[in-house]
């Protein structure tokens, strides 16, 4: 397609200059492979510390930083001690490239007064990704002794205004007879 003439414009390469006789034009296969590749990145979101026998929530966040699809896969994620509650069975689905999927997961432990360390190990196509997590009790917090005895030092005083307030009342109405 050259438009209104068969002749003209003259392709490229075909241009010379008066007296040189040089090639102009190199074509050449290229080095590089232009096929796609997937390529995923795991980010593990977790609550630090995680409160014992309290419900909690991680979130696994994979994204394809590659230039292709990301087919669809099994995935699993588990921990050496704390329960995942549906890790097993997970589909990946297909990630676009440069997009990104989310999955969440609910975590438990077994009492209220578990202290440890734990690994949230998330597997993808042979891949493994980490995370470290603490796992300490809901009562041994700074804030929760203050909270306590806030609560226990307000039942004192409503305690004793209740009953300051019955004796003033019982000297009083004996004053009156």
């Amino acid at each position: 397609i050259k438009g209104s003439s068969s002749q003209n414009p003259i392709p490229a390469g075909s241009y010379k200059y008066s007296g040189q006789d040089s090639k102009d034009v190199k074509v050449t296969l290229s080095d590089t492979d232009f096929l796609g590749h997937p390529q995923l990145d795991v980010a593990i979101e977790a609550p630090n510390p995680i409160f014992a026998g309290f419900p909690g929530l991680i979130k696994v966040k994979v994204a394809n930083t590659g230039n292709a699809f990301y087919p669809p896969i099994p995935f699993a994620v588990s921990a050496n001690t704390l329960f995942i509650l549906n890790a097993s069975g997970q589909n990946l689905g297909i990630i676009p490239p440069f997009g990104s999927s989310e999955f969440n997961f609910n975590i438990r432990t077994k009492s209220l007064f578990d202290t440890f360390n734990d690994q949230v190990i998330v597997e993808i196509a042979g891949q493994k990704f980490t995370k470290e997590v603490t796992i300490k009790p809901f009562a041994l917090f700074q804030t929760i002794p203050l909270i306590i005895a806030g609560v226990v030092g307000s039942m004192v005083l409503v305690y004793l205004a209740v009953l300051g307030g019955l004796v003033y009342r019982k000297r009083f109405l004996k004053r009156k007879k």
